[in-house]
């Protein structure tokens, strides 16, 4: 009772200072040290505000107030004014309205209930201190009336003198609340009460150093010592058993990841009970090998010897086979041909120099016009030939005409056409020798001296190391496949 007395007494005294210049302000100031000293709550006296010390508003902080409709000012605001003065801005009881009373923002409405309504926010106000006017500073004009709740310009209107603004609660001021379906971010300290800690729905560990650690999990924590450990977070680990090692178990009964113990690794072989760990050569002990075991090579093998031991296949001592031309990593194999194979036979042995046959077109198929002929070589090369000699010769008369006798030199590197090349005759057999010489592109060349043109051209259209293939065609008549037609013959040799 006694301390509304008091406040309305206060009240009184700071009324009737206005009217005298201020001349009761210093027992307005004396009257407040008395209350302080008699026990009562203290109160701040700001011009003609009045608060209590526990009342005032925190800066940094977001506040609601209640307030009046005011007017604004003079001729109003243009769409690009960023701060606005009215005629006053106080409480309803009086009290001229500060920034702190707000916190960091406020909003207001201008024009409220009309087509031309308008959200703004501000972060300063200015009282005029020698009149009721106020400004409004920092002002945001044309806040949206939905999310993001941002500023339009399109927003921002014209309002004239003596149109209504309000302390009011835009989307944007709900905005600054916490929803408790939203993802927020909290800037103030939120204190609970003792008897009402925060707490989880259902119980989840923390996986991020920021989040929070429920109560079991810090038990889990304490019970143990620490968290089971992962390829990104220390903590526990299992000894893993022998058997647990050799099928591949990742975890084990505790829940824990299997780590193997030193003991089970060494660089020669102790027994069944170890696993295989380089030497310090980088490479394993040849005791870890089975030589009884038999083995199955599936790749090509190199096979290593040196001076001071010799190399076996199959009980054959292969050092003694010797030539300069034939090894296996050092080891001659000079008898081991394809024709002789009881030394070694599960080798197969490619000799380093040429190949050469002889074929003739009877001994394959008859051509016709155009053709292909392919001649499989003897033996195979066992890699790609790089050169290709062929010598051609076909009888080249048909009945009632001169014997004559064509025949070609030809050779080639590849089955490229810039690669052919050959030189070729013509014989006429009779009473006087007729030669007829050239060369030509192509690894056969064949020319009818009696008819005047080439018989036969032939092309490299296949090389492998097993064979060659040949496109030949005819360019003069009879060919192959007449009645009057001889054999085509070629010996061709072919080299790795």
């Amino acid at each position: 009772m006694f301390e509304v007395l008091l406040q309305q007494v206060l009240t009184v005294v700071i009324a009737l200072s206005t009217f005298i210049s201020g001349s009761l302000m210093p027992y307005v100031a004396d009257l407040a040290q008395k209350v302080e000293s008699m026990g009562q709550p203290s109160y701040v006296i700001q011009r003609q505000s009045v608060y209590p010390i526990e009342m005032q508003s925190r800066f940094g902080a977001i506040n609601f107030v209640a307030g009046n409709k005011y007017r604004l000012s003079g001729s109003g605001v243009g769409t690009s004014d960023t701060s606005i003065t009215l005629d006053k801005f106080q409480t309803p009881d009086g009290i001229e309205l500060a920034m702190t009373d707000f916190g960091d923002i406020a909003y207001a409405t201008i024009e409220p209930g009309s087509t031309k309504k308008e959200f703004i926010s501000f972060t300063g106000v200015s009282q005029s201190g020698t009149s009721d006017k106020a400004t409004l500073t920092g002002v945001t004009r044309g806040l949206r009336f939905v999310s993001p709740y941002t500023a339009s310009s399109s927003l921002a209107l014209t309002h004239s003198g003596g149109s209504v603004l309000i302390i009011s609660n835009p989307p944007q001021l709900y905005n600054e609340l916490a929803a408790k379906d939203n993802d927020e971010t909290i800037k103030g300290t939120w204190t609970f009460a003792s008897t009402t800690i925060p707490k989880q729905d259902s119980y989840l560990a923390p996986t991020a150093d920021e989040e929070f650690a429920p109560k079991a999990y810090v038990d889990d924590v304490a019970t143990s010592g620490a968290a089971n450990a992962s390829r990104t977070v220390k903590g526990l680990v299992e000894i893993a058993t022998l058997e647990e090692m050799r099928s591949g178990t990742s975890t084990g009964s505790t829940g824990a990841l299997l780590v193997p113990e030193v003991k089970w690794f060494a660089s020669t072989s102790p027994g069944t009970s170890s696993a295989p760990f380089a030497d310090t050569d980088g490479y394993l002990d040849q005791s870890w090998f089975n030589y009884a075991e038999a083995w199955s090579w599936t790749a090509s093998t190199t096979m290593r010897w040196t001076s001071t031991s010799n190399l076996f296949v199959g009980g054959t001592d292969l050092t003694s086979l010797k030539d300069s031309t034939s090894t296996v990593t050092g080891t001659n194999l000079n008898t081991l041909t394809v024709a002789s194979t009881s030394d070694a036979s599960d080798l197969h042995y490619h000799p380093n120099n040429c190949l050469t046959d002889t074929v003739a077109t009877s001994t394959a198929f008859a051509l016709s016009d155009e053709g292909v002929w392919t001649i499989t070589f003897k033996g195979d090369l066992g890699v790609t030939p790089t050169y290709l000699k062929i010598d051609a010769v076909y009888p080249c008369y048909d009945s009632g005409e001169p014997v004559a006798a064509c025949f070609s030199f030809g050779t080639a590197t590849s089955t490229a056409t810039s690669s052919w090349s050959s030189s070729w005759q013509s014989i006429v057999l009779g009473a006087t020798l007729n030669v007829q010489a050239g060369s030509q592109d192509y690894i056969i060349a064949l020319w009818d001296i009696t008819d005047t043109a080439f018989a036969v051209l032939g092309r490299l259209v296949a090389l492998n190391s097993t064979g060659f293939t040949l496109k030949l065609v005819t360019t003069a008549t009879p060919a192959f496949g007449g009645t009057n037609d001889h054999d085509f013959v070629i010996t061709y040799t072919v080299c790795k």
